[in-house]
């Protein structure tokens, strides 16, 4: 299989950055993870149990939603009038600010968005993609090393084809239980 080129998964990402998020606050944050012992690590802590994927895939892309990222509302408007800035961080606090659940819900929707993005280039460049819930969330954080405001929502795993046909085992009850629960 040939490794997928920096330009490929550049692409990729490009179309995932034009999705649209609230507050234009890009929720989501990502991670290529292109070393084959790491991208088999975190293809195993993935929830397979509805695909035919047999082999592990090339490349892997782990997007995370990063619930305050509402705390950086300015920088995302940094380059508008400042005024305006600084109604865009008075208007994120309001919505955000103490409000837990909707910190979770923007980031797990604006990361839907950038995911579709993702699928969508991906195949329509005949590149194999299949995509997985986080089975072990612990295991996930620690191998990519991540904050505790930002946790990996879905594994999207690139092949060099579309042979690995497309394969979205994304359990939503899973996604609803963290969101119920708090288990970010």
């Amino acid at each position: 299989m040939a490794k997928h080129t920096i330009e490929v998964i550049n692409k990729l990402l490009t179309h995932g950055l034009l999705a649209p998020s609230s507050f234009n606050l890009q929720h989501w944050r990502f991670h290529v993870v292109e070393n084959p012992k790491k991208v088999s690590h975190l293809f195993s802590e993935c929830d397979w149990k509805t695909t035919s994927v047999q082999a592990p895939p090339e490349s892997a892309i782990i997007i995370s939603g990063d619930y305050s990222a509402w705390e950086n509302a300015p920088e995302y408007a940094k380059h508008l009038d400042p005024d305006f800035q600084a109604l865009s961080l008075k208007k994120a606090t309001a919505v955000y600010g103490t409000n837990h659940r909707t910190q979770l819900d923007e980031a797990a929707r604006s990361c839907g968005f950038f995911l579709t993005n993702i699928i969508f280039s991906a195949l329509e460049d005949n590149i194999g993609v299949s995509v997985a819930s986080p089975n072990n969330l612990a295991a996930i954080i620690s191998e990519l090393n991540l904050n505790e405001a930002t946790v990996p929502l879905c594994c999207v795993y690139l092949y060099s084809d579309a042979a690995a046909e497309l394969s979205m085992p994304l359990n939503p009850s899973h996604l609803d239980t963290m969101l119920a629960n708090d288990q970010w």
